[in-house]
């Protein structure tokens, strides 16, 4: 009798040890790896992101520019209707810079686009944006 207690107290033990980082994970909030006290990663904070690409100007309509990178990426960026450019028409294999952030769809969204590079601070909001250069 004393054999078969020890036999499922070994398995009890172990079980009881394995679902205790689970337990104590939970309670702290879900396993976040982020430091304490920051925001989590909200699709609106996401969007407000704008990140910089460099590279040549392959092709561009009303809807959109197609950029070869400087590694040999080639990049589609959305033109909407508060993008600006600068000069207003950029000839076709020359350096731009493009400022863009990422939709909700996913797709990149051209906020400015420049010949070379860009000078000046970025527009604040598209409302902001119409009132420059915008195509």
């Amino acid at each position: 009798m004393f054999m078969n207690i020890n036999r499922f107290a070994a398995p009890t033990a172990l079980i009881t040890i394995l679902t205790l980082p689970g337990a104590a994970q939970r309670h702290r909030g879900g396993g976040s790896t982020g430091k304490a006290g920051t925001a989590p990663l909200t699709g609106e904070i996401a969007q407000a992101a704008v990140v910089t690409f460099n590279g040549n100007l392959r092709n561009f309509d009303k809807k959109k520019f197609v950029v070869e990178l400087d590694d040999g990426q080639t990049l589609v960026f959305r033109r909407v209707k508060h993008t600006t450019v600068q000069p207003s028409s950029i000839p076709l294999n020359v350096p731009v810079q493009i400022d863009a952030r990422k939709e909700s769809t996913g797709d990149l969204e051209a906020v400015r686009v420049c010949e070379k590079a860009c000078s000046g601070p970025l527009p604040s909001s598209p409302a902001a944006a119409k009132t420059g250069t915008a195509q």
